[in-house]
């Protein structure tokens, strides 16, 4: 059972009567559906209580999410990914076993890393962590129903105030999370912290160079103007996957979509004391886009490998 630190003082948290207690400001947080609610009351900002609600009912309201899982992995997975680029997945996994998945959403990459296994032949400590009720009770769903054998942790909590002690895992996956909150670089300050020594960091954000996304930045602005409601409700009448519903609504109304490129990202990560911080090809290596269209494409959604 994880050891939970207080998101106010950073004191250590007891279980009392169904609920936990800091030892040390006496700040108290409840259990909900057997989740701890590691989170103040409300998220610190509009833009972050937006967010929390946005992905909620985002995946919420699809109910095709465990079908499509296994072909979506196949086809945009890690091990697909990292192979792309010449990167055995295995060998980044290997001897990894307390993971931090920061931002678990439905369970995407839970899904990935329980198929994986873990070493000795037995499954990975694996903490889902995310800012929404209902992607944990969905994350926990899946699990439960694919892999009993699995030992996964469910925690509501923020990644600008991981709620948990420094240098706690050795494998953090946070991938499509960091631009979607206010404060971004606290985000990845508390991301940092938790990783311990030796420990890996899959991680993916929008970055900040090429046509196309000065051109996905125009569609945001645009979209504002249509309530997401409305929008939603469009999208249902169409002739189109729950998954390609998912994805129009995700790019043009989730709150931010900070863009940050790769070249001040890994000066970043160095400066934490990164030893490798390698960019993971998708759109030429993985997906075989053209020349033209890798251009056009430019940094989009960035995906790292970061070893510290």
């Amino acid at each position: 059972m994880n050891t939970y630190r207080c998101i106010r003082c950073s004191g250590q948290l007891n279980a009392h009567d169904g609920r936990y207690e800091c030892a040390s400001c006496r700040a108290g947080y409840p259990v909900v559906d057997g989740i701890p609610q590691l989170i103040a009351e409300q998220p610190a900002t509009a833009g972050d209580r937006k967010t929390a609600s946005f992905f909620g009912d985002l995946f919420g309201s699809f109910d095709e999410w465990m079908h499509y899982l296994d072909q979506d992995t196949k086809k945009n997975g890690l091990r697909t990914m990292f192979a792309a680029n010449g990167i055995d997945l295995s060998e980044v996994l290997s001897s990894k076993e307390k993971v931090l998945e920061a931002g678990c959403g439905y369970g995407r990459y839970t899904y990935e890393l329980l198929k994986e296994g873990g070493p000795d032949g037995k499954q990975r400590e694996i903490t889902c962590l995310d800012l929404s009720q209902e992607n944990l009770v969905m994350n926990r769903r899946m699990t439960r129903t694919l892999f009993p054998d699995s030992r996964n942790e469910y925690v509501r909590g923020s990644v600008t105030a991981i709620p948990l002690p420094d240098r706690f895992c050795d494998l953090c996956i946070c991938t499509g999370v960091i631009h979607h909150i206010d404060d971004y670089w606290k985000g990845l300050d508390e991301v940092v912290r938790v990783i311990q020594p030796g420990g890996t960091l899959i991680f993916a954000v929008m970055g900040s160079r090429g046509l196309f996304l000065k051109l996905f930045w125009l569609w945001r602005l645009m979209n504002q103007c249509i309530p997401y409601a409305f929008a939603k409700k469009v999208l249902s009448g169409m002739r189109i996957s729950d998954q390609s519903r998912r994805y129009i609504l995700d790019a043009g109304w989730a709150a931010h979509y900070h863009q940050v490129g790769f070249k001040k990202l890994r000066s970043y990560f160095l400066a934490k004391g990164a030893t490798q911080v390698a960019f993971l090809e998708i759109y030429r290596k993985m997906y075989g886009y053209s020349p033209l269209n890798v251009w056009f494409r430019g940094e989009g959604f960035m995906h790292m490998l970061v070893r510290f």
